[in-house]
């Protein structure tokens, strides 16, 4: 699997789950969220290992980069399994 189809499919979940509450949401934004809530890049194998406040984490940076409180850490966890859903892990 490559790294660009893995954010891709990021980015396109994020965009799909956070369209309902956020005007103007794009992919690129999914992978800036994801960047400043852990701290470094989204990978399959950091996604796979998040735990509660991580989740806390990502709705934090959510409301912090759109200014807006409408993603819930719920949001997080569905734009988690759709991308993790879309590859083979051990």
């Amino acid at each position: 699997m490559a790294a660009t189809d893995f954010l891709s499919t990021l980015g396109r979940e994020f965009m799909v789950e956070l369209d309902r509450h956020v005007d103007e949401v794009t992919r690129q934004d999914g992978y800036e969220v994801f960047s400043l809530a852990l701290g470094e890049e989204p990978s399959v194998e950091r996604l796979e290992h998040l735990d509660e406040d991580d989740y806390e984490a990502l709705a934090q940076a959510a409301e912090d980069f759109f200014e807006d409180e409408a993603a819930r850490e719920a949001d997080f966890e569905e734009i988690v399994r759709s991308t993790l859903a879309n590859y083979e892990t051990d």
